[in-house]
């Protein structure tokens, strides 16, 4: 959610899900108030999505690691696509110093893999299919 300051009081904008919740200025403490998209910036015509970062919540800076023929990789890469996640492609069969990083900072090969705002996390969870649901805990969505 997107934190401003409205006359003192913390309110929370929309982050993509079409609401904001107001902390009990008016009462309304707790209730979620839809403003649809993302949230009272659209209003103005401004779309925060491609500003991986700006809301709070999105990572920052993210680094992917794939290689061709990795199912995960690319459902993985078409979520962050879906979700407005701006991110670096560095794959690991096309140029091997990427092969060697992740292979010195993680102890193999296994992909994917991703940096995300400076923290190596494993992008997949072993003998378990992808899922929406592990991809948005590992990128702090």
């Amino acid at each position: 959610m997107v934190g401003v300051e409205f006359e003192g009081k913390n309110t929370r904008l929309g982050d993509g899900r079409g609401g904001f919740e107001d902390n009990g200025k008016y009462g309304n403490e707790g209730k979620n108030r839809s403003l649809g998209g993302f949230g009272a910036f659209a209003c103005f015509g401004i779309d925060l999505r491609g500003f991986g970062g700006v809301l709070d919540g999105m990572p920052r800076n993210v680094i992917l690691y794939t290689a061709p023929m990795c199912s995960d990789c690319d459902k993985l890469k078409h979520f962050m696509d879906a979700n407005g996640i701006a991110y670096e492609l560095r794959d690991i069969k096309k140029d091997p110093a990427h092969a060697q990083e992740l292979a010195e900072q993680t102890g193999k090969q296994g992909v994917p893999y991703l940096v995300v705002d400076g923290k190596w996390v494993r992008g997949y969870e072993p003998r378990v299919p992808f899922s929406e649901d592990f991809a948005r805990q590992i990128l702090g969505l």
